[in-house]
């Protein structure tokens, strides 16, 4: 499986959540301390919520192609 640390970065650094690529299908899970903030990043494609989310479409094909 490969993984990617994603970060937002507004006045602080701080760690949205990570990316992970397992059986050619990519999946997101927002980070425990990012969940609280509220901050909606993509509501359509990324709702606000714990656990993991599968990526249906091919929004990140290709991401993890240099790993």
């Amino acid at each position: 499986m490969n993984t990617i640390t994603i970060h937002l970065t507004q006045s602080k650094k701080q760690k949205l959540g990570t990316l992970a690529q397992k059986n050619k299908k990519i999946y997101f899970e927002y980070d425990k301390e990012f969940l609280k903030t509220g901050i909606e990043i993509s509501p359509y494609k990324l709702p606000l919520k714990a656990g993991l989310q599968r990526c249906d479409d091919d929004t990140f094909t290709g991401i993890f192609l240099s790993m």
